[in-house]
């Protein structure tokens, strides 16, 4: 059954599309303990929805990363990294700052025309 709802990530339908991933926000930070190999169906999902122009496709894969980030960080990381354009091209300029972890990722913020970024290093 859950694999048939993370199934609905390319419906046409918005609404549709993003109960696909909406509906694990709450259960995401348990990882494969929801069942075998949900991270990666839930990443198929959200690879689906966030390259939607739609604002609420985005911000279900912000709600289910966030848990999932929990159970699974470096494979959100990744994810995160790979469609960095598809996130921050919405979000980053909507603010007077914006902070990465990633050092590699000033000149992607710098080609979308984000100046003030800040980089915090864990240590």
């Amino acid at each position: 059954c859950a694999r048939s709802v993370l199934a609905w990530s390319d419906a046409d339908n918005l609404w549709r599309a993003r109960a696909s991933v909406v509906t694990f926000a709450n259960v995401s930070s348990r990882g494969s303990g929801i069942f075998a190999g949900f991270p990666e169906g839930v990443l198929l999902a959200c690879d689906d929805l966030i390259g939607r122009p739609e604002r609420f496709a985005k911000t279900a894969v912000g709600w289910v990363l966030t848990g999932l980030g929990e159970a699974e960080p470096a494979r959100v990381a990744a994810f995160v990294d790979r469609r960095f354009d598809d996130f921050t091209r919405r979000w980053a300029p909507c603010f007077d700052w914006s902070v990465t972890t990633a050092t590699s990722a000033l000149p992607r913020y710098a080609k979308l025309g984000v100046d003030n970024v800040v980089t915090v290093t864990s240590g």
